[in-house]
Formats: structure tokens, C-alpha cells, sequence
């Protein structure tokens, strides 16, 4: 889940001394804004990502109307050089996670996830995930919280946890979060995760020698976050990201300007489905429709993928409008995770028994303990468990869980995992210009891959990171090569002009 904000317009020689001052009052207020939303100690400053991202579209509708074409220092090549490299992240195909993360489809009340989440079954199971923390859906800290929660729940629950024996089911953050607190409450622990390697969705390949994230990139809300001392922990280092957004059209190859605007339109409609509680049954796109908005445009288009399904990994008419008023405003702004963002949950695992390659597929609980069975036969003995599998696994019954509330299992059913998925292009030299900040976005309309950051200053060579979601991810093409060569095609189309 990311954010937005404004673009800097000029054209021509006579608006240059304009733009000069535009240039330097926005950037130090940019600068002095990052600084302060990065200091937890500033909390009185704080801002949340919505109202940043309402003061960001609210200032692309104004530079747009005012100034003309806008450019954030885009070059305008003849041609864009072919890349030398690329990655492509797969979390739909993967089959440790089938998908990015849980939303909420239309109809669905928010109340189905401490359905899942504060579910104990007799007395010694309990479920996290991202998908289980009503506070910060589909965020690290939101896998993070659950973990810490449903441990907490099971030493509350009358069995208590100190000196009993404890397994947990995933090594992601969220099982990994839960291990910690079993084990700071005196139990004796161990993970059994399928991978060959702990974080989960976290994922960051090195193939390239330098850190390149292909899953979890941002952390949301930096102040109060408890993934922020993890990190520091690890020895990375947060970036504020600035999310400013140059769009152009690939069916012209110039400027779009006014998609910009379009989008700041489209914030302002979604702003009002707070005030709309007979809607709450509906799905984004129906009530859109209700409001006139004419999402088959281009511009809107954009603006709606964007917005929406590269938020929440899935298309508007799948998501419900009660899941854009859920969570909690995530105060002190984002950031950029530097240095290989899975060193936070290897930091996480330090000290804890980890049983790499142990894919579980039977979670059986009766009054006398439970019983874990490995996909190998293989049998283990505890006295609580903690299952912190991705949501579209438990949705599919890996692993099973014996006698599972109906309640739950419905609960489970009701959400639906998304796709988010991304390509990561490196170039020999950077063909684009770019201001000294962490990311920058280009908006192509009309394309899948339809936003780009530029992550140079992240992963110290010329990187393009691009994201598609929703049902466009499950039409992307099936080979890592082709992928990339349709994300060229479609940034070389965009700057044709």
C-alpha cells in the first residue's frame, strides 16, 4: 500500500523564474516536512497518509489548472534504452502465498476479522496475519500486531504459555512476532516454515549485488510503528518517500497532465463514502457509479487503478466500500525501507528455534494438546500453536485446521486475497532526471503496468520499479522475459514524445 503527491509544473522560458521559487519553497517544505513526520518524537506534527495524500491530489488539481503541461524533471528521450536487467515478483503463482494480501469484497463488515483473530480453538490455537489486524490491514506492522495479539490471547485464555511448549506455523512477521512474545512469556518455542528462508512476503533478492525488494518495500505510518525499532535493529535505515507523480499517456506518448486532477477528483468522491452508510453493502465501483463517475475513461481509469486496486490488490468492483474506512490513519508518513528489508524479520529470528522447509498440512487440537503434522509425515507434540499462514492458504485448508469455529471458517471465506505484482528494471545509465528524493512516480495511462518509482537512490544503480494489481496481475504474461519486454513496450510508448 503506498501513497501520492504532487508533481511540479513548467513550460516555457517564461514561467522559469516561477518554477525556480516553486522549486525551492516546495522542496524545503518537503524536506522540512520529511524530517519531522521521520522524528517520533515530533508526534504533534505528525500528518496522516490520507491527509497527505487529500493535500497531495488537492495540490496536483492546482499546478495542473495553473502552469500548463507539468513535468518533475522527466527527460523526453528519442528512445528508451533497453534495460540490462529485471526481476519480476510472482506473489499469485507463489505457492507459499498465492497472492499479496486480504481485503474486504463488498458486503463484507470489517468485523470478520477479529472473527479470525480472536478465535481461540479449545484453548490452545490461534490465527494471525496480516488479514487478522482490524487497525492496519495489509501492512507489516498489521502482520506484526496479530502475531503479538494472538499470543497474548492464548496466555490469556486460561491455558497461560510459561514453560509449556509452543509451535508456531510460518516464519513470516507475523509468526515470527508471535514466536517473540511466546517466548518473552516463558514458553518454549519453535517455527516450522515451508520456505528456505524466513520474512514471508518480505522478500529481498541480491541477485544483482545490491538489495532489491521484490515484496514489502514501504513502511506506512513511521510514528508509534512497531516495525520501526526492528529495522533499526537490523541496521537499515528509512527514507522518506515522496510520491510524486509525472503521468503520460501511452497512446499519445506525452504528457496527461489532467489525469492528475482526475485523480484528485476521484479522492475527493471516495472521502464522501464516510458519509454514506447505506452504501456500506456496496462494492467501490457501484457506488462510483452511483456518483456518476465513469470509471471506462482512460484518465479515470488510471486514477481508479491507482487509487484503489493497487492499494488494496484488488479491482473496485470486487471491493467493498467498507474496507476504504478501515484502519487507523497511519501518523508520520511512509518510507522507503533501505538496505534489504528482510534483514528485520532475520533480526526477528535471531535466537529462535527455526525449522526451515517444514510445510505443515494437519493443525489438530483436542483438551489434552495439539498435534502438527509436517506435509512428510512427520508429527509434533505442543501445548499451544500460533497458525500465521497468508490468508489464501488457510482459506484453502493448508494447513487444516480440526475443528475450526464455524464462525471462523466463514470469516476466513468472506475475505479475498489480492494480487499486487511488480517488475524491477535496471538501466545503464538513468535516462530520466529525478530531484533528490526517495521515489518519485510516473502514471502510464492506458497501461498495466501503469506506476513506476524510481528507487536509484534506494538500490544505487538506475532502477525503475513498476506495479500492476487486481485482475490486470492475473493477465501479466507468463514468462519473467516477456513481463519485462511488456513493461518496456509500454514505457517506450509513453515517452514516444
Amino acid at each position: 500500500m503506498r501513497g501520492s503527491g504532487a508533481t511540479l509544473p513548467f513550460r516555457g522560458a517564461g514561467n522559469l523564474r516561477t518554477y525556480i521559487l516553486l522549486c525551492n519553497n516546495i522542496y524545503t517544505v518537503v524536506r522540512l516536512c520529511n524530517h519531522f513526520l521521520m522524528d517520533p518524537n515530533q508526534a504533534n506534527f505528525c500528518l496522516s497518509r490520507r491527509t497527505l495524500l487529500k493535500l497531495g491530489t488537492a495540490a496536483v488539481g492546482a499546478s495542473v489548472m495553473g502552469l500548463g503541461n507539468p513535468s518533475f524533471g522527466l527527460a523526453s528521450p528519442g528512445r528508451v534504452p533497453q534495460p540490462s536487467g529485471w526481476l519480476v515478483g510472482r506473489w499469485r503463482t507463489d505457492p507459499w502465498a498465492r497472492g499479496a494480501y486480504a481485503a474486504l469484497p463488498a458486503g463484507v463488515p470489517q468485523k470478520v476479522r477479529w472473527q479470525i483473530a480472536e478465535r481461540i480453538i479449545e484453548r490452545r490455537v490461534a490465527i494471525a496475519g496480516e488479514f487478522c489486524d482490524w487497525a492496519y490491514p495489509g501492512t507489516v506492522q498489521g502482520a506484526l500486531r496479530s502475531g503479538r495479539q494472538a499470543a497474548t490471547l492464548l496466555d490469556e485464555d486460561g491455558v497461560g504459555v510459561s514453560g509449556r511448549r509452543a509451535l508456531v506455523v510460518g516464519a513470516g512477521v507475523a509468526g515470527l512476532g508471535a514466536a517473540t512474545k511466546l517466548r518473552d512469556q516463558g514458553a518454549e518455542v519453535t517455527i516450522l516454515e515451508a520456505r528456505d528462508r524466513v520474512g514471508g512476503r518480505i522478500h529481498t533478492n541480491l541477485s544483482w549485488g545490491t538489495p532489491i525488494e521484490l515484496g514489502a518495500t514501504w513502511i506506512h505510518g513511521v510514528s508509534k510503528n512497531p516495525m520501526v525499532p526492528i529495522t533499526r535493529s537490523a541496521g537499515l535505515t528509512l527514507a522518506p518517500s515522496d510520491y510524486s507523480f509525472d503521468t503520460r499517456s501511452i497512446e499519445t506518448g506525452t504528457y496527461a497532465p489532467t489525469a492528475l486532477k482526475v485523480r484528485a477528483d476521484l479522492y475527493d468522491y471516495l472521502s464522501e463514502i464516510e458519509d454514506a452508510d447505506p452504501a456500506l453493502r456496496w462494492s467501490v465501483a457501484e457506488w462510483l457509479r452511483k456518483e456518476k463517475w465513469d470509471a471506462t475513461e482512460p484518465e479515470k481509469s488510471w486514477a481508479l487503478n491507482t487509487l484503489i486496486t493497487q492499494e488494496y490488490s484488488v479491482d473496485a468492483d470486487v471491493l467493498g466500500t467498507h474496507a476504504y474506512l478501515e484502519g487507523k490513519d497511519d501518523r508520520g508518513g511512509d518510507a522507503f525501507v533501505l538496505g534489504g528489508f528482510q534483514r528485520a524479520p532475520e533480526t526477528l529470528a535471531d535466537d529462535l528455534d527455526v525449522r526451515l522447509n517444514s510445510a505443515v498440512d494437519l493443525v489438530s487440537a483436542n483438551k489434552r494438546g495439539v498435534v502438527v503434522r509436517e506435509s512428510n509425515g512427520k508429527l509434533w507434540k505442543a501445548d499451544i500453536v500460533v497458525v500465521a499462514v497468508p490468508h489464501a492458504l488457510l482459506k484453502a485448508g493448508s494447513p487444516r485446521i480440526t475443528d475450526l469455529p464455524k464462525k471462523t471458517r466463514r470469516a476466513v471465506a468472506q475475505l479475498r486475497t489480492g494480487n499486487l505484482e511488480r517488475v524491477v528494471l535496471r538501466f545503464e545509465e538513468q535516462w530520466w532526471k529525478s530531484f533528490d528524493v526517495t521515489a518519485q512516480g510516473i502514471g502510464l495511462v492506458g497501461a498495466r503496468w501503469s506506476e513506476w518509482y524510481d528507487v536509484s537512490a534506494n538500490t544505487g544503480v538506475p532502477t525503475l520499479l513498476g506495479f500492476c494489481g487486481g485482475r490486470a496481475a492475473e493477465g501479466m504474461p507468463a514468462s519473467d522475459q516477456a513481463a519485462a519486454s511488456e513493461a518496456m513496450n509500454e514505457l517506450s510508448r509513453g515517452f514516444a514524445r
